[in-house]
């Protein structure tokens, strides 16, 4: 529910991101697509297709059948089902991140680049700023954003949260059939496995990998790149003729339950934290920077329920939250 909460936000913010600053950010309805194979998913997305429904999100199951004629270069002997939302969007992250640096440029913040945060700085336990390479810089309230350097920078505050930076491979490949740039994003949910359109007759495929090598050396690992190829054979025959365009490794940070920590980082007073989103920070990025405005501003945020998204709730305790399911 809070993760619905939090997507459906974004889902807004992002498709009015033109019109309220001015740049176009690609967006594209195009849908997510779920393979099941397996019943145990088919109940799982049974009971989210309910929750979804409940908070105004129109998703359902559809049919092999449905599903072979739009993705005719798929095996599907094995699917019972298939999982659709129509709404659900993709976005140039890099344009969008552009996009608000120029918004915030224009209101006259200053964006450091090439700058590394070096030390926390606090007194008797409260906010006075952060060090850097650059020297020193004053503040109040800081956030760490670092995505999957969110550790390190707890590390430099004296604070220990279970987060985890872990590998994500992802093949950008040249298939030996036309790509229809239309076709949702398509998850088989065995293996993770994910086939996402491009521009110019290319595809990003990847998703073997949920529990890849905790690691902030974003190198590839052939045995991972492997293990992508396999998947993608399996489930499209085709692909293995299809051209290895480029080999990219990301690096995402994972919390525990799979959700974020967005609020107060517990121990300092004035350290605020957005990290561990375990894959879906940038739909729920804009959700986050909204909460914590409120945070900081008002003392808490009266958007959204941000209960599930506590970053004290792994403090003294294992967390208290329902784990995320559908992270793949």
């Amino acid at each position: 529910r809070p993760n619905i909460h939090l997507s459906l936000y974004g889902l807004q913010r992002f498709s009015e991101f033109q019109e309220e600053l001015g740049v176009d950010i690609a967006l594209i309805r195009n849908g997510y697509l779920f393979l099941l194979a397996r019943e145990s998913h088919c109940e799982l997305f049974r009971r989210g297709h309910e929750l979804q429904k409940e908070l105004g999100v129109e998703s359902g199951f559809v049919d092999p059948d449905w599903i072979g004629r739009i993705a005719p270069f798929l095996r599907l002997e094995d699917v019972a089902s298939g999982s659709y939302c129509g709404s659900e969007a993709h976005a140039d992250p890099g344009t969008v991140v552009q996009g608000y640096v120029k918004a915030l440029r224009e209101k006259g913040i200053q964006v450091r680049t090439d700058t590394e945060v070096k030390g926390i700085t606090h007194k008797s336990r409260c906010i006075t700023g952060v060090a850097t390479n650059r020297g020193s810089v004053a503040a109040g309230a800081v956030v760490n954003c670092a995505g999957p350097f969110a550790g390190k920078i707890f590390d430099l505050a004296g604070i220990h949260l279970p987060l985890v930076p872990r590998k994500r491979h992802v093949l950008a490949v040249k298939p030996p059939f036309p790509v229809n740039h239309d076709l949702p994003l398509i998850i088989d949910m065995d293996t993770g496995w994910y086939w996402k359109p491009e521009a110019g007759g290319i595809a990003l495929m990847g998703g073997t990998d949920r529990e890849g090598t905790v690691s902030l050396e974003a190198t590839p690992e052939s045995e991972r790149v492997d293990d992508v190829i396999q998947a993608a054979v399996h489930r499209a025959p085709m692909l293995e003729d299809a051209g290895i365009i480029r080999t990219i490794v990301g690096l995402r940070c994972m919390s525990p339950d799979d959700h974020a920590l967005i609020g107060r980082a517990p121990g300092i007073e004035g350290f605020y934290c957005a990290v561990g989103f375990s894959g879906h920070g940038f739909m729920h990025a804009p959700a986050a920077g909204k909460a914590l405005a409120e945070i900081i501003l008002e003392g808490e945020c009266r958007t959204f329920n941000m209960t599930a998204f506590d970053p004290s709730r792994f403090i003294g305790a294992s967390s208290k939250t329902e784990a995320e399911a559908y992270v793949f």
